[in-house]
Order: C-alpha cells, then sequence, then structure tokens
C-alpha cells in the first residue's frame, strides 16, 4: 500500500464446493491436491496437501503460512512441514510427485474441543504402478484409523492444546498406508485422567475416555445410584495411552439397564476417578 492511510480488506470466506469437480479433472499422477476442512459451529479452516514438481520434502514456495486467528473462538487446521520447525504452521503443504504416497503431520484447535474434519476432491487421487491410492486420517492420540471419503465427515474430540502432531494424513496406495501407519508414534500423556463420557444424558449408547501416563492394571467400572456394580468394561494391563471405551448400556448378563443416573469408576495404579452419566429412554 504506496498511500500514507490504512486499507482494509474484507474477506468472506466460502468452501471450496464448486472447484472440487475441476480439481479433479485437472489432476495427473504428477500434479493433485485435495482439501480438507475443518467445522465447528460458525467456523471453519481450509487446508491444501498435494504433490506438484516444483514441490520439494522441506518447506518451499508452494506451502503457505497458516494465517493467524481473527477471533480467539476461531477453529485452527494447519501443517507441520518436514524440516520446519514446531512453531511454523502451514495452510498447504506440497510434496514432490511419488509412486506409492505421502504421510501429512496436522492439527486442529477448536475453542469447543471437538470439530467436524472432511477432505474433499479425493476423486482426483491418481493410481500408480502400485495400485490406486486412498487416504485415511490417524488418530495418534487414541490409536484410531479414519478411512476418507470425500463431503464425509468424521468427529474429532477431546481437542487439547500441545498436542502437535496429533494426526496423521496418509495418502497413497494401500502397501504404503500399512507401512506409514506402523512408523506413527502414539501420543503419551503425562496424568491420569478420566473424561466425561459423550453424549451424556445418552440412549443406549456412550464413550468413556481416560488417559494414563504409565503402563499397569486398570479397572474400569459401572455402577447404579445403589453402589451395584453394573459391569466391569476394563480389567487389565494396560500400556500408557489414551483410551476410549464404549458402553452399550447393558449390564454384565447382557441386559437393557433401565433409565437413571450412573456412575463409572476408574482405578489406574494409586490413581482413583469416578464421574456420574444419566441414562435416558
Amino acid at each position: 500500500n504506496p498511500l500514507p492511510d490504512s486499507v482494509r480488506l474484507t474477506f468472506v470466506p466460502g468452501l471450496p464446493d464448486s472447484g472440487v469437480g475441476v480439481l479433479a479433472r485437472a489432476s495427473s499422477p504428477e500434479q493433485w491436491q485435495v482439501y480438507l476442512v475443518a467445522e465447528d459451529g460458525d467456523y471453519f479452516d481450509v487446508n491444501v496437501a498435494g504433490v506438484h514438481p516444483r514441490a520439494r520434502p522441506g518447506p518451499d514456495a508452494l506451502d503457505y503460512p497458516e494465517p493467524p486467528k481473527v477471533q480467539a473462538e476461531q477453529i485452527t487446521l494447519y501443517f507441520h512441514a518436514p524440516g520446519a520447525s514446531a512453531a511454523r504452521r502451514f495452510s498447504s503443504d506440497f510434496r514432490p510427485p511419488t509412486e506409492e504416497g505421502a504421510v501429512w503431520y496436522l492439527d486442529v484447535r477448536s475453542a469447543t474441543r471437538a470439530a467436524d474434519f472432511y477432505p474433499l476432491g479425493l476423486e482426483a487421487l491418481p493410481a500408480s504402478g502400485a495400485g490406486p491410492f486412498r487416504a485415511v486420517l490417524v488418530d495418534a492420540k487414541y490409536r484410531q484409523e479414519y478411512p476418507l471419503i470425500s463431503g464425509q465427515p468424521i468427529r474429532l474430540r477431546d481437542l487439547a492444546p500441545g498436542e502437535e502432531g496429533r494426526f496423521a494424513l496418509i495418502i497413497g496406495t494401500a502397501e504404503f498406508i500399512a507401512a506409514a501407519r506402523q512408523q506413527i508414534q502414539p501420543l503419551r500423556p503425562t496424568r491420569y485422567q478420566l473424561l466425561a463420557n459423550y453424549p451424556n444424558p445418552f440412549n443406549p449408547e456412550t464413550f468413556i475416555r481416560y488417559q494414563i501416563p504409565v503402563s499397569g492394571q486398570v479397572k474400569l467400572q459401572v455402577f447404579n445410584l445403589l453402589g451395584q456394580e453394573v459391569i466391569t468394561l476394563v480389567d487389565a494391563f494396560q500400556p500408557a495411552g489414551y483410551y476410549e471405551i464404549r458402553w452399550d448400556g447393558r449390564d454384565r448378563w447382557g441386559r437393557e439397564t433401565a433409565s437413571g443416573l450412573y456412575f463409572y469408576r476408574l482405578k489406574a495404579g494409586d490413581f482413583q476417578a469416578t464421574h456420574k452419566m444419566i441414562k435416558l429412554k
């Protein structure tokens, strides 16, 4: 801006729905890209991952920095480019052409600690001599893998600050994905914690999450309002890590439980915690 006065730029964001078909037709094994979208209510962020003949393995001119948030409650989705410092965040990350595949590390930050994540333009993925490309998202925190389908969201929960490189986007052949998945190191917690179940109230099932920083014997039980044990969900030795356990609302004999207040208790080492949950019909 050569003028002494300030200039205001107004951006009206929009999801790239209309461009996906053009993107797919213009792609080739040497040059393709996919959109990645993260949403949480009124806010969304869109990033781009792909390959390009001019791209390098590390940061290059095709890797654009992630812009700062305008409002604190905005969601942000960003890449960690290979060879870049942890403080550098990118909204696009391109790699050199590959016959097998590539891995992108990314993170999502949301004031709600949850977000819907989905790709657009996966029909642009090529096929190589080793087979067709597909895409999966790996959650290194809960050791879960999500096969990705264009426009179909997956729910990301328990998004906490400081979890750098929690998610890995793997795009490539089936053989490449299987090998890359084995190289992803799970996140390790620094303290014990029993999280609130979700949904709550629930009907008929709910999910319970907890974390243990040290490997050891773990017991997770559900009790009714009278303090009687309803079911033991976990009673085993578990490695340090993050866990998500599903309860289908049935007791130890497989019978449907009644509506009402229930308690779930976690014991791990010297740690013990209890939370309550409500079942509605």
